[in-house]
Parts: C-alpha cells; structure tokens; sequence
C-alpha cells in the first residue's frame, strides 16, 4: 500500500476552526448547504491534486479576508498561519474590503483577478482551480434544478459574464499547467464543466420554453460598455425559435443590461462568482 504524501493535520483542523469561527453561520447563497462544505471542498480538491499542508489551509481560509475583515482578518491569518498561506490567500480574494464596506462593481474585481494570476506562481494556481471547479460543479447541480431562474441569485445575471470568467481562468490555468499534474487535471475539468454549464443552460431554457431568453446562449458575447470580451458561445442556438435571432442582434448577451450590473452578494454565496 502506498503511503499517502505528509500532511500536518494538527495545522488543517485548526485552519478548519478558524475558518469556522469566520463562516459557520454562512449559508451557500439560495440554499440551507452551510457554507462550510464550499471550503471542505475546495481543501478535499486541493489534496486529490497534490496539494501540501500550506495549500489545503490556505484552501480552508481562502474567503475569510475577501468576505470577514479584509487585511485585519488577513494579519490574523498570517500570525496564525504564516506568510506563504497568507500570499496564497490575499492572491485569490479578488477584494478585501474592511468590514462594513462593499466590494467594487464584479466585472472591475474580475478583470483584474484574471490578470493578477498571470504572475502568481503555481501554487496560488492550484488552489484557484479548486475553488473555481468547486464552484462550478455546484452551478450545474444547480441549474440543473432550478433552470434558467438560478442565475437571478446573482447581480450579474447573464450566464455569458460568467462563461467568460470561467474561460478566462481556465487559459489562464493552462498556459501554466505543463510542469503541474495536479493543476492540469483541474483545468481539464474547468474546461469540460464550462461547456457543460451552457449546454445545461440551453437544455433549461427549452423545457421551459424560454425563446427570448435563449438571447443568454450561444451569441459571441462583448461587454459593452465595459470593455470585456468573451472568447466562447460562437454557436447558434439550436430549437430556441426566435430566441436565436434575437441573440446576434440583442446586444451580444451583456449590452447594457447584464454587465452595468451591480456587485454580486457577498459572504455565504457559493455560487460560480463569489
């Protein structure tokens, strides 16, 4: 039998009791799921893709400063953890606002993610990953259940500003992977989740003879106003009837509408974009 890889499973449960002192009364955003089980899930991923003990604490605390304190919340963490899991955390909050003030707008916070991790060295990537697919596998069980209505849990509600943030992450992900198995493995599946979540979109939509909002899928996707471009969804949609024409000419998905959007709920969402 071979042995597992060595973890410091005294540093993992107390990361764990921080991480529940910051979120234990936290909910995934639409459900009663606490929002404990997003970062158990993210630490689980971390460790299946050969994750060291700094990377699976930092998966554990990496939403405490973006949503409980920012860089207050951010010292604690380095105090008690050290500096590496400290890097790792503030690379992935996307903002870290103090308690009390709001985060700015999703497609500005987003944007600048993105660019960030061009730099950061692959085990910032690595746990990115995880927390990303972790993400999105929850979005498709749940649009799967609750149709097209699921992406009115966020501010920014049109699935084509998310598609591309995924799409983005994911070439980020992989102009980096070719040293890195576990960080590749993650990509992969990013990669084939991303496709999945607009086909089920596109599934939802015609059980639910959705036809004007089918403008949502298969459109090349531009941001308007904002500058952001999307790299996927060529496609026409196929049996959406006059929701496929109105794609190319409703504004390419976002217009105006979808990405002047206010800045997404905050702690407790688990959903694709937290």
């Amino acid at each position: 039998m071979t042995a597992p890889r060595p973890i410091d499973w005294d540093s993992v449960q107390s990361a764990f009791t921080f991480a529940l002192a910051e979120h234990g009364d936290q909910a995934r955003k639409g459900t009663d799921i606490p929002y404990m089980a997003h970062l158990w899930g993210v630490a689980a991923l971390v460790l299946e893709h050969g994750g060291r003990t700094e990377h699976v604490v930092a998966a554990l605390l990496h939403d405490t400063a973006e949503d409980q304190g920012g860089e207050e919340t951010l010292a604690r963490v380095e105090a008690e953890f050290g500096g590496e899991v400290a890097g790792i955390v503030r690379a992935l909050s996307d903002a870290m606002p103090a308690a009390g003030e709001e985060k700015p707008p999703w497609h500005e916070r987003k944007r600048a993610y993105v660019a960030s991790l061009g730099d950061e060295p692959a085990d910032v990537l690595l746990v990115s990953a995880a927390d990303k697919l972790n993400n999105l596998r929850a979005t498709i069980a749940d649009l799967r259940t609750e149709g097209p209505v699921f992406w009115q849990r966020f501010r920014t509600s049109d699935p084509q500003d998310h598609l591309w943030y995924y799409r983005s992450l994911v070439e980020t992900y992989e102009a980096r992977a070719a040293d890195d198995p576990g960080l590749a493995g993650l990509a992969r599946e990013l990669q084939s989740l991303s496709n999945d979540v607009k086909n089920v979109g596109r599934c939802c939509e015609a059980e639910a003879g959705a036809g004007a909002a089918s403008t949502t899928w298969g459109t090349t996707s531009g941001a308007g106003a904002t500058g952001v471009t999307s790299a996927f969804g060529a496609g026409a949609v196929s049996g959406t009837g006059a929701g496929a024409g109105a794609g190319a000419g409703a504004g390419t998905g976002t217009g105006a509408a979808g990405v002047a959007s206010a800045d997404p709920p905050r702690a407790g969402s688990r959903g694709i974009s937290p």
